[in-house]
Formats: structure tokens, C-alpha cells, sequence
């Protein structure tokens, strides 16, 4: 997963409010996905110090600011991002 998001480079787009988020979280090994699990972006993106973060909720009502340096836009899917950690 690293070398994938290294060989895209840095994301210079930031999601909307109302776009959906899903984040891919891989195995120990770094092969395959362990969990994945869709965030909705609640909030204007927040300007840090090294690029910008959204503010998200998930199903189950837990908050969460996510980093936009690793999300890309899905190349099918109108409105929806995937996050890979």
C-alpha cells in the first residue's frame, strides 16, 4: 500500500460535504485489505500545516479527521473517494 500511494504522488484535490469516503485498511503484510469502512464527509476541509484533513462521521456515529494526502477520487463512482491506510 505505501509503495502505491508513494508512486501516485500527493492528492491536490479535497472532498466536498456529502461525499462518501472509503477508507481500506490493510493487512500486517501490506497485501491485502483487512477492513474497510465508509466515512461520510460532515464538515469544510481544514487547512494543518502539511496539507488539509476532512472532517467525516461513519455508520455508527464515530467521528473521524481524515488526512487527504492519500484519498483519490473512485474513477467510476460520482461523489465517492478512497482512502488507503
Amino acid at each position: 500500500m505505501d509503495y502505491l500511494i508513494a508512486a501516485l504522488g500527493e492528492n491536490k484535490e479535497v472532498p466536498s460535504v456529502g461525499d462518501v469516503v472509503i477508507e481500506l485498511e490493510s493487512c500486517s503484510m501490506g497485501m491485502t485489505v483487512r477492513r474497510d469502512t465508509r466515512h461520510r464527509v460532515v464538515g469544510p476541509p481544514k487547512q494543518l500545516g502539511y496539507g488539509y484533513s476532512v472532517p467525516t462521521v461513519t455508520a455508527d456515529s464515530r467521528s473521524d479527521l481524515l488526512h487527504v494526502f492519500s484519498m483519490r477520487r473512485h474513477t467510476k463512482l460520482p461523489r465517492t473517494w478512497v482512502l488507503c491506510n
